[in-house]
C-alpha cells in the first residue's frame, strides 16, 4: 500500500497540518469562513497536479478510532464507500481513513510548503494509488444514487 515518498509530490500522498476552510453556520444569511489544519492526502491525479490550475483537490483523513467500533470492518473492507482505510505506519500514523465526505480545494503552494518543511508524511505504492482510485470512483457512483 504504501511507498517511500517519491521524488514528485504524486496522488495519494499524505500531509500533515494542511489548512482546511470550513463554514461556521448561525443561519442562511450569517455565516463565517474559518481554517483549521488537519492531515489530508491529495486527490488530484499525479498527471494533472504539475498542470493549471493552481488547486489541488485533497481529502481530509482521520483516525479510524474517531468511530465507533462497529464501522471499522466495513471501512477496513473498504464496503464503506465514502472512506478509503489507511492501515497503521509505525511512528508515522495509526489506523486511518479517507473521509471523502471532506473534499476541498486548495493551493498547490500549500503542500509544496508542507512537503519542504517535513510535513509529507509518506506516498502511496501503485497498488494503493490504484486502490485509492476506484475507492473515489465508487464514492463518486454512490454519492450520485
Amino acid at each position: 500500500m504504501y511507498s517511500a515518498l517519491h521524488p514528485d509530490i504524486t496522488q495519494g500522498d499524505i500531509f500533515n497540518d494542511v489548512p482546511i476552510a470550513y463554514i461556521v453556520s448561525q443561519s442562511p444569511e450569517s455565516y463565517e469562513a474559518k481554517a483549521r489544519p488537519v492531515r489530508v492526502m491529495l486527490l488530484s491525479h499525479s498527471c494533472e497536479y504539475d498542470k493549471p490550475p493552481k488547486n489541488a483537490l485533497v481529502a481530509q483523513v482521520r483516525l479510524l478510532s474517531e468511530l465507533n467500533e462497529e464501522n471499522h470492518e466495513a471501512i477496513r473492507t473498504y464496503r464503506q464507500y465514502n472512506t478509503f482505510y489507511l492501515p497503521e505506519i509505525a511512528s508515522k500514523m495509526q489506523h486511518s481513513f479517507v473521509d471523502f465526505r471532506y473534499i476541498g480545494f486548495i493551493p498547490k503552494t500549500i503542500l509544496q510548503h508542507k512537503a519542504q518543511h517535513e510535513h509529507r508524511v509518506i506516498s502511496l505504492d501503485e497498488d494503493g494509488i490504484a486502490a485509492l482510485q476506484r475507492q473515489i470512483a465508487n464514492a463518486m457512483c454512490e454519492f450520485i444514487w
